[in-house]
């Protein structure tokens, strides 16, 4: 059996599959780790989740916020973590990213993991055969041929075979042969970056063009005096979004329609509930889908998985800003993370009425228990 578990951590992402078979050691994979909660409430989580030493064969992180790692120093020091996957971030986007930390004060873990991820794991004193492989996967549309190396992988690869080994990613299913998927894109924020540069131009009245900007930001700032610094800050705070340069989506699940399904459970205001969809999952982390161009770029990075996908993790707790009512389709579950009691400004209200205006169903989960939602694959 395979199993999802949504776990109720607030405003943040800590989802959990579990690969169980008859003899076999329980394979469990993590997407995010992170809320806006205390640390020892998501330390709580953990080892209700986990035994202390238990293996994790993947942990994949969708991008560098406080809401989505807070918790992974822990996760890597209670438990053994085999593979960290992380979104490869170019040393110009990581300037960017240095700025908007220094606007919202983000220091600590988050931030060293940003700068140099070996060293922010280093800094944890792991046992020696607890310190995990760390694997950037490539933006999507990187033209960069040294996928080869053991510690880099494309976009659109599928990294079924390399977590799950190869007996577990395949499987015979009646008299269907079925191959699992996990497939991540690392999505760069190209509209939301040319937008703040844009701003930037205009404040410091740079002479150049817009790439060369984004280049040079990183000595700009570091070298800027109080007051240019504030105008930067200025600029950074003024953004409808906080700016994150990149957002690595995953899809878990097999590739043809209908050969497994999922069962859906949680519980309501009302009593516990249940429904079959198809078995795949979308995780999207704070993906900007809004507008036709980049919901193109989501759809088509994973034309071969959509109609698999029977549950969908909605971008950004359900920011209407990252949105797009083309995700809702018949037959599907959608998740979102937000607030301890879900009254804050996630899921927003324009999200909220276009699941009110149909038949899917959209679980709002909080930081109460009885908003867990998961779920359950018979292989």
């Amino acid at each position: 059996m395979i199993k999802r578990c949504f776990i109720p951590i607030g405003h943040g992402a800590f989802y959990v599959e579990s690969f169980l078979g008859d003899g076999q050691k329980t394979i469990y994979v993590v997407y995010d780790c992170g809320s806006m909660k205390s640390v020892a409430y998501l330390e709580e989580w953990i080892q209700k989740i986990f035994k202390r030493e238990e293996e994790i064969e993947a942990v994949v992180i969708s991008h560098f916020d406080r809401d989505h790692v807070k918790g992974l120093p822990y996760l890597l020091q209670y438990c053994k973590v085999k593979k960290l996957y992380l979104p490869m971030v170019t040393e110009s986007e990581r300037n960017i990213l240095e700025i908007a930390f220094a606007v919202r004060r983000v220091g600590g873990f988050t931030r060293s993991l940003l700068r140099a991820p070996d060293k922010a794991i280093e800094r944890l004193k792991l046992k020696e055969d607890h310190r995990p492989q760390i694997i950037e996967i490539l933006e999507n549309d990187s033209l960069d041929d040294n996928t080869n190396k053991k510690d880099k992988r494309q976009s659109g690869n599928n990294l079924a075979q390399e977590i799950l080994g190869e007996e577990r990613s395949k499987w015979s299913s009646g008299k269907d042969r079925v191959t699992w998927n996990y497939i991540p894109f690392n999505f760069k924020r190209e509209e939301q970056i040319q937008e703040l540069l844009k701003k930037l131009k205009v404040v410091l009245g740079y002479v150049g063009d817009i790439n060369d900007l984004e280049k040079e930001l990183g000595y700009i700032w570091k070298s800027a005096d109080e007051i240019t610094r504030e105008k930067i800050k200025l600029v950074y705070k003024s953004m409808p979004e906080k700016v994150n340069t990149n957002s690595m989506t995953l899809f878990s699940g097999e590739k043809r329609e209908g050969k497994l399904v999922q069962m859906v459970y949680g519980e309501d205001e009302m009593d516990a509930y249940y429904a079959s969809v198809n078995s795949g999952c979308l995780y999207t982390g704070d993906y900007d889908a809004s507008g036709n161009e980049k919901w193109d770029r989501l759809k088509n990075a994973y034309k071969n998985y959509w109609d698999e996908a029977g549950v969908i993790q909605l971008p950004h707790h359900g920011s209407q800003n990252n949105f797009n009512a083309k995700f809702i389709k018949t037959g599907c579950h959608y998740i979102v993370s937000v607030g301890a009691d879900g009254k804050g400004k996630h899921p927003s209200k324009i999200v909220k009425d276009c699941f009110g205006r149909s038949t899917e169903a959209l679980h709002i989960i909080t930081a109460r228990e009885n908003t867990e939602v998961w779920t359950e694959i018979d292989n």
